[in-house]
């Protein structure tokens, strides 16, 4: 809660001195500054006032930007988000000087030091779980971020959180003495989230990438495919119809895109029908029914590890399915469950694209 509180005040006075010395500037959308209680009690608190104002925030809800623990060490800056807020993020790492090596962007030391698989990009985990984020994406489809700074895992792999963690010992006196000294890296995480709040206060499209998402979810598949595509050939089942619909996923997304760069930006009414359909991306994916045994969570696409509550899982419902199979009590039980989800996804990632199509028309 400390660390949460150090930087809610980081991220607020640079906003407060906007507004009281440049009276002209008034954003597009409305930032709203949230700081939850009893999230270490069971992520209570956020995931109440989401139900209480769930038709508000499914209608007009943007961006969930989320920061637990803005700094648990200084090696490198960390992420994890929903795809089509990959290149909004690094667009604006690109934009902050990093604390621990002041003539080089955050974005520079993290592709350094964090980078993807092939080292083209840093890198972005998948949204998981353990944090406040999880209500918004779960039960109110609005694309999310969670980043901080973090020791180095490679250095120090058998250190899941930093020392004080969750103990009596993690007091401002810790921060100030071991963490953060003179709270360069809590700065510095403050005005990435402004800079991201800012851009999606006042942009005049919104700055979601939905190609990025559907190459994310076919790289996704892929390593599904790659774990247990033999198992589920002789099932005699088939990706086809998943595949099918990745691939018209992509391509609406790159006509969607091309028609936002050579669309008449002087119409209000056609600004406001492809930012509702950005803005609406994640909501297509949300399953009323919720994840096979998991029914409060309703992404598809994107959910909680269900052996590893910190982590995310990508195609979560058939990941589950598919998991320990050959050990199960009930495997024909768990493959019917297996062949029902595959075309849960395949409908809804159709879905997916046919709302995308729909802002063509």
């Amino acid at each position: 809660m400390l660390y949460t509180m150090v930087f809610l005040l980081w991220c607020i006075l640079p906003f407060y001195n906007v507004f009281f010395y440049c009276k002209e500037w008034q954003p597009r959308r409305s930032i709203m500054f949230c700081s939850w209680a009893a999230e270490e009690m069971g992520t209570l608190g956020s995931p109440e006032w989401v139900e209480e104002h769930i038709k508000t925030l499914a209608d007009n809800g943007v961006v969930y930007l989320n920061v637990d623990i803005a700094v648990e060490g200084g090696f490198s800056f960390i992420a994890k988000a929903t795809p089509n807020l990959h290149q909004v993020l690094y667009n604006a790492t690109k934009k902050i000087k990093d604390a621990s090596c002041p003539d080089k962007s955050v974005y520079e030391i993290w592709l350094e030091r964090n980078p993807s698989e092939d080292k083209k990009q840093p890198k972005v985990d998948n949204i998981g779980s353990g944090s406040d984020f999880i209500a918004f994406m779960s039960a109110a489809g609005i694309s999310s971020m969670d980043f901080r700074y973090k020791y180095n895992r490679t250095s120090m792999p058998s250190l899941i959180q930093y020392p004080a963690y969750h103990s009596l010992h993690d007091s401002f006196s810790y921060v100030k003495k071991f963490v953060d000294p003179d709270f360069l890296y809590q700065q510095t995480i403050a005005r990435v989230w402004a800079e991201l709040a800012r851009v999606f206060a006042d942009s005049l499209i919104l700055p979601y990438d939905c190609i990025e998402y559907g190459y994310q979810m076919k790289a996704n598949m892929a390593k599904i495919k790659l774990r247990y595509g033999a198992e589920i050939s002789e099932r005699g089942l088939t990706f086809d119809f998943i595949d099918k619909s990745l691939d018209e996923f992509v391509i609406t997304s790159q006509q969607f895109h091309e028609y936002i760069n050579t669309m008449e930006q002087n119409d209000p009414l056609a600004i406001r029908k492809v930012n509702d359909h950005l803005m609406y991306l994640d909501r297509a994916f949300l399953d009323p029914a919720g994840l096979p045994g998991r029914p409060l969570y309703k992404h598809v696409v994107y959910a909680p590890s269900s052996r590893d509550i910190y982590s995310g899982d990508a195609f979560p419902g058939l990941v589950d399915a598919l998991f320990d199979i050959e050990n199960s009590k009930h495997p024909d039980n768990q493959w019917k469950e297996v062949e029902k989800h595959m075309s849960v996804l395949a409908y809804f990632i159709h879905g997916a694209a046919l709302k995308l199509k729909a802002a063509l028309q």
